[in-house]
C-alpha cells in the first residue's frame, strides 16, 4: 500500500513542466511528506546538452518508516535532443518493495517504446499497443523536464502522455496564478490505459499543485502538492 501510494505521487511529479532549450546540470533532491510525517526522500540528477541528456532519480524510505520496512526505486534513461524535443533511447528502473524486487528496461526504436527487460502490469490489466505510444516519453524523462530550471514564460503550458512499458497516463496544467514572484501552476494526472479495473476503482485521476520561485533569471520547482482520492502528499524541495 505504502508504496502504491507513493509512486502514484511521484509519477504525478513525473509529468509536470515546460522545456526551455539550455545545457546545464541538474541536482535536485526532495522531502516527501504523507499522513503528517516524512516518508521518504527522493532525488533526480543528469545532464543535457544540445544534442543528449543523461538522467537518474531514485527514492527511498526515511526514519520510523523505514524500520516498518525499507522501500525503494532507481530510475535511468539516456536519449537525444533536438531543440526542445527530448526522444529517449533506453529507460531502466529496478523497484524493490519489502516484499519482492522488481526490474524493467524500455528500447525505443524510431520512438516506440518496447519493454526488453523485466515486466510491468498485472495480467488483469489491459494489454496496450507498444506502436500507438510513440507520442509519449517514459516517467524520468518527464521529470527531467519538469525540474530543471525554465523561464517564467514557459510556466504552466504542458500537456505530455507517458507511457512506462505497461501504462498509458497524461498530465496537462488547467491553471495559473502569479503571486508576487512565485508561479502556481495547477493541473490533473489522469489514467488512460493499462489498469486493472481494481486500480481503476481506486482512482483515476489526482490534482497537483506545483510552487516556482526564481531563481537568478529563471524558476525553479520548490514544492509540489499532490491530492487524491487517498489523501494528499508534499514534496519540498531542500
Amino acid at each position: 500500500m505504502l508504496l502504491r501510494r507513493i509512486a502514484f505521487v511521484l509519477t504525478a511529479l513525473l509529468s509536470f513542466g515546460a522545456t526551455s532549450a539550455h545545457s546545464a546540470d541538474t541536482d535536485a533532491h526532495f522531502d516527501v511528506r504523507a499522513w503528517g510525517v516524512k516518508v521518504g526522500e527522493f532525488h533526480v540528477s543528469g545532464r543535457d546538452s544540445q544534442r543528449t541528456y543523461d538522467v537518474k532519480g531514485g527514492f527511498e524510505t526515511t526514519g520510523l518508516v523505514k524500520q516498518l520496512g525499507r522501500i525503494w526505486f532507481t530510475m535511468s534513461v539516456s536519449g537525444y535532443k533536438s531543440g526542445d524535443i527530448f526522444a529517449p533511447s533506453r529507460y531502466t528502473e529496478q523497484v524493490q518493495t519489502g516484499r519482492r524486487r522488481s526490474s524493467a528496461q524500455i528500447d525505443y526504436a524510431s520512438g516506440i517504446p518496447v519493454l526488453t527487460g523485466g515486466k510491468l502490469g498485472t495480467e488483469e490489466a489491459e494489454a496496450l499497443d507498444a506502436a500507438k505510444q510513440s507520442d509519449t516519453v517514459d516517467p524520468l524523462t518527464a521529470m527531467f523536464i519538469a525540474l530543471r530550471d525554465q523561464p517564467r514564460a514557459g510556466l504552466c503550458q504542458l500537456n505530455q502522455p507517458i507511457f512506462d512499458g505497461a501504462r498509458r497516463t497524461i498530465a496537462f496544467f488547467s491553471g495559473r496564478r502569479d503571486d508576487g514572484s512565485h508561479v502556481i501552476c495547477t493541473g490533473q494526472f489522469r489514467r488512460l490505459g493499462g489498469y486493472s479495473p481494481k486500480q481503476l476503482q481506486q482512482g483515476r485521476e489526482s490534482n497537483y499543485e506545483l510552487v516556482y520561485v526564481p531563481v537568478g533569471s529563471l524558476m525553479r520547482v520548490h514544492e509540489v502538492r499532490v491530492t487524491s482520492s487517498r489523501g494528499t502528499a508534499i514534496l519540498t524541495r531542500r
